[in-house]
This record gives structure tokens, sequence and C-alpha cells, in this order.
């Protein structure tokens, strides 16, 4: 079961809070420390981190002005 920090801390990585911020409120020594017990639970998630990468690579599209 889940204690209402975690799930504070769990809601602030899901709303992309910076990472080191989250380290803070967490009261962790270091940022280490921070993604090894949280980040999993948002970024081990193949089909998201998937769709962030074709994104990331898809062609721009260029404006055209008439």
């Amino acid at each position: 079961m889940l204690s209402i920090v975690q799930r504070i801390i769990f809601n602030l990585i899901y709303a992309n809070v910076d990472p080191k911020t989250v380290q803070y409120l967490a009261g962790h020594e270091n940022i280490k420390e921070t993604l090894d017990i949280y980040a999993k639970v948002k970024y081990n998630r193949p089909e998201d981190i998937a769709a962030t990468i074709n994104s990331a690579f898809a062609p721009k599209r260029q404006d055209v002005s008439p």
C-alpha cells in the first residue's frame, strides 16, 4: 500500500514536475535516489516511450505563407 507521500510524489511525476523539484519535495539527498525509486513508474512504459521518440524525430512541418 502506498503512503500519502508516495502518492503525492507519483502525482508530481505524472504532472511532469521537474525531477529536481520532486527530489527536493521528497527530501531525497540526491536525484539518483529519486529517479531510482520513482522513474520506473512513469518511464517504464514502452508504448509511451516509442510515441515520444517518434514525435521527437518526426519531420518538422514548415509553415508555407501565401
